[in-house]
């Protein structure tokens, strides 16, 4: 279960959010590990976030976004990712770094990292069906819906019997593609199965694996429009939280607390 006070407690330690401020940026870049740290930093600032750290989270942020626009410039390709899975990784981690940073939803660079997931999917000498669930998220943020619902039909997962009880990740984007299109069921249809996936799900992401980028996206999908502050948007994930209230957003009292 997801614990502030022990999350608090960690990005307060001497291996917190304060070690980050001792990586530089040429040093981490001969390294070959800039998009390994901006993850990193991706992941803590939204823990910070979640915890009411508000300006420690978009200073982690900030950096992380830096370090992921450095990789994406210079082609960093780390060693245990072929180039489309590399790059597919940190133009999305660098979108979602941006989008919490002040709202840009970048369509152009959504689309491109869905672009080398295709590279990397096709190169795979076979394609898990546990793959393509976790990956649909990403195609569904791109609004690259023909695309989503062609890989999930090729990976021979089944049609949803009913919307009220999806499990999967994939699943769950494929019944959205499909109404977006206008294919299949009703926005309230969807909107209720959505619903009850997230009360299912959240909890399990803020668990002990800590699955923090995935409940950022996912609040994204279903609580985000234009000119909606993002942070607000992820906070919304306490709404699936039985028993815990969220910080005080914007708060005048703890917003750093280091």
């Amino acid at each position: 279960m997801f614990n502030p006070n022990k999350i608090r407690e960690q990005l307060s330690s001497s291996y917190g959010i304060k070690s980050y401020s001792n990586y530089p940026l040429e040093g981490i870049r001969e390294q070959n590990a800039l998009a390994g740290y901006g993850r990193g930093m991706l992941q803590d600032g939204i823990r910070c976030f979640l915890v009411g750290y508000f300006e420690s989270g978009h200073a982690l942020l900030q950096k992380g976004s830096q370090f992921l626009q450095a990789a994406v410039d210079g082609n960093e390709i780390p060693l245990r990712y072929s180039r489309g899975g590399a790059e597919s990784h940190r133009l999305q981690d660098l979108a979602l770094c941006n989008w919490l940073v002040d709202g840009t939803n970048d369509l152009a660079m959504l689309k491109a990292a869905i672009n080398w997931r295709e590279i990397w999917l096709a190169a795979l000498r076979k394609v898990m069906k546990i793959e393509i669930q976790l990956t649909l998220p990403r195609y569904l943020e791109a609004q690259e819906y023909i695309k989503l619902i062609e890989r999930y039909e090729q990976a021979g997962l089944k049609k949803p019997s009913n919307l009220r009880r999806i499990q999967g990740q994939g699943t769950m984007c494929y019944a959205i593609a499909r109404q977006r299109l206008g294919l299949e069921y009703t926005a309230e249809e969807v909107a209720d199965g959505l619903e009850r996936f997230l009360k299912r799900r959240v909890p399990i992401w803020l668990g002990p694996d800590g699955n923090y980028d995935g409940v950022a996206l996912w609040m994204k999908i279903a609580h985000w429009r234009p000119g909606d502050d993002p942070i607000a948007t992820l906070l919304r994930c306490y709404t699936y939280l039985d028993g815990l209230t969220p910080p005080t957003y914007p708060s005048a009292e703890d917003t750093n607390g280091l």
